[in-house]
């Protein structure tokens, strides 16, 4: 596994537990509901899908409910347990694999699309050599005819580590949560940030764990993205923002749709 990979999975197994109480504060249903829809946009109704850093399966699961066939992949294994159950509860089933995508070569098989959303692709690919690599991989494990998303929430053109900052007090039931994200460390030629996340969790005022992590997130510009895309093999990008409508340089999203020749 890469270092890069195992933080990660530091990151994710030791919250997973809390993973969706402390997100669920940030990312609102109509955002999610506005994925969902923008991806299956993109494909064919029933077409087998792969959710490449998966997580708690935010859109694994409503994908699978309007008939698609998802995988989803993570290197958090404990999120995959969580993942796992919201599909029991759901009655639904989904081939989740653990496995870290810097190993990967190509998947054991091939999918009409790939998506890597919540800027999970920055936190997976942190050098041009990793990008490549994932990238090659996605594009092997792709049919004629394929698609790559790639969801970026920044704007490396105007960028500043500390718009990353995020703090909140959570109630949920007898317990609070408490959640601190901090940029500490931003290389600006590379445009690489190191911050720190801290997740505190008391019952009526009674420590009960106290996780603190490191997390690197490599921030890719519209042409690098572009130009590894096209380097893999994949024959056009179209390029989206804020709403899902056409990039613009001064807007806070990047999402790159990439196509494999049919």
């Amino acid at each position: 596994m890469s270092a890069t990979s195992r933080m990660l999975q530091q990151v994710h197994n030791e919250t997973a537990d809390v993973f969706d109480i402390i997100w669920d504060e940030v990312i609102d249903e109509r955002a999610t509901k506005q994925e969902v829809n923008f991806i299956a946009s993109q494909f064919r109704k029933g077409a087998t899908l792969l959710d490449l850093g998966c997580g708690t399966g935010r859109h694994l699961i409503p994908l699978i409910k309007k008939g698609y066939s998802v995988t989803g992949l993570d290197s958090g294994k404990k999120l995959l347990k969580v993942t796992s159950k919201k599909l029991e509860h759901h009655h639904l089933i989904a081939p989740l694999i653990n496995a870290d995508i810097n190993k990967i070569r190509k998947l054991p098989q091939q999918y009409d699309g790939v998506y890597s959303f919540w800027n999970s692709f920055c936190e997976m690919a942190h050098s041009e050599q990793q990008a490549r690599h994932i990238l090659h991989s996605i594009f092997l494990s792709l049919k004629p005819g394929g698609k790559l998303i790639i969801d970026q929430n920044t704007n490396v053109e105007r960028f500043s580590p500390q718009s990353l900052t995020y703090a909140a007090e959570i109630s949920h039931g007898a317990r609070e949560y408490t959640m601190l994200f901090l940029p500490y460390k931003y290389h600006l030629k590379k445009r690489r940030v190191i911050s720190k996340e801290r997740v505190i969790v008391r019952e009526r005022g009674k420590l009960i764990s106290n996780h603190n992590f490191t997390l690197t997130q490599q921030w890719w510009t519209k042409q690098q993205l572009e130009r590894f895309c096209k380097q893999a093999g994949f024959t056009s990008c179209v390029s989206y923002g804020v709403d899902f409508k056409p990039h613009a340089r001064h807007k806070d999203r990047l999402v790159i749709v990439a196509r494999k020749e049919s």
